[in-house]
C-alpha cells in the first residue's frame, strides 16, 4: 500500500511539472487589464444602460440573422458545422487586435470529446488539454452555446489561463465575428451581464429580448436542468475550484463572474 501511494505521488509530481512547463505558468502572467488600471473609471449609470442596450440589440439582431449563417444549414453534418464555427472563430481571433499577439497563430480543429453523455452530465461544454495543446468539445452542447464554449477553450489555448480573462476574450472574439451565429452565442452568454445590471436596479433589459431569444434561453435552461445531475456537476465544480485556487486564483470558481466587470 505504501509503495502504491509513493508511486501515485511520483506520477502526480511528474504530471504537475509537465503541466507547469506546457501551460501552467500562464497563471503567473500579468492580468490583461493591469496596464490600463490607472485609466479605468467606474462607469456612469448611463454608460451601464448603454452597455445593457447593446447586449440586448446584439442578441435580437443576430438571432434574426441566424438563417444567413452557413453553420445554420440543417443539412450539414455535425462535424462540418463545428469545422465552419472553428474557422469563423479563428478568423475573428486574427482580427481582434485588443488581445495582442495572442490573436496570431493557426490551431487544429476542435475534436469531439468521447463519452458525450458523461461530459454533458458533468456540464463540460468544451475543454483544453494542455499536454497535447488540443481543444475538444462535447457534441451534445446546444448550438447557441457551442461557439462561445469553443472560443473560451481557444482562449485557454492561447495562454489566457485566468477564468475571467478567458471568458472575456471569448466574448470579444464572438461578438466581433463576421458570422451571426458566432456573434449571437457571444451576446447570449452576456445575459449574465443583464442580470447583474438588473440586480443593481440599472434598467430592465430581459423583457426587451425578442420572443426567439427568450424561447432559446428557456430551452437552454430546460436542457441543462434535465442533463445536469447534482453530485457529478458539483464534483466538477469542486475540482475546478481546487484547480483554480492551487494556481493562485484566490476566488476559485467564483472568478467566472469576474468577467462581468471586464465586459462592462
Amino acid at each position: 500500500m505504501q509503495q502504491l501511494v509513493l508511486q501515485l505521488v511520483w506520477v502526480a509530481s511528474i504530471l504537475l511539472i509537465l503541466f507547469m512547463l506546457t501551460w501552467g505558468f500562464n497563471y503567473q502572467r500579468q492580468p490583461m487589464m493591469a496596464p490600463l488600471s490607472s485609466e479605468l473609471r467606474y462607469p456612469l449609470t448611463q454608460d451601464l444602460e448603454a452597455i445593457g442596450t447593446r447586449i440586448v440589440n446584439g442578441i435580437n439582431e443576430n438571432h434574426a440573422a441566424l438563417p444567413s449563417s452557413p453553420a445554420s444549414n440543417p443539412r450539414l453534418a455535425p462535424a462540418d458545422t463545428v469545422r465552419i464555427l472553428s474557422e469563423l472563430i479563428e478568423a475573428s481571433f486574427q482580427t481582434t487586435e485588443s488581445i495582442g499577439p495572442a490573436a496570431l497563430g493557426e490551431y487544429h480543429l476542435p475534436k469531439p470529446l468521447a463519452a458525450e453523455s458523461l461530459m454533458s452530465l458533468l456540464g463540460i461544454r468544451a475543454f483544453y488539454f494542455p499536454f497535447t495543446g488540443e481543444v475538444s468539445y462535447t457534441p451534445a452542447v446546444p448550438i447557441a452555446e457551442l461557439p462561445f464554449a469553443i472560443a473560451r477553450a481557444k482562449a485557454y489555448q492561447r495562454g489566457y489561463a485566468r477564468e475571467d480573462e478567458a471568458r472575456f476574450v471569448a466574448f470579444l472574439v464572438c461578438t466581433t465575428a463576421s458570422d451571426p451565429i458566432v456573434r449571437y452565442s457571444g451576446f447570449l452568454h452576456a445575459v449574465e451581464v443583464l442580470e447583474t445590471l438588473e440586480n443593481s436596479r440599472i434598467g430592465s433589459f430581459r423583457p426587451q429580448l425578442a420572443e426567439g431569444p427568450r424561447a432559446e434561453l428557456k430551452l437552454l435552461e430546460d436542457y441543462w436542468g434535465a442533463t445536469l445531475h447534482y453530485y457529478p456537476s458539483r464534483l466538477t465544480e469542486t475540482l475546478f475550484d481546487f484547480h483554480l485556487r492551487v494556481n493562485r486564483e484566490s476566488r476559485g470558481i467564483a472568478s467566472q463572474r469576474q468577467e462581468v466587470p471586464l465586459i462592462v
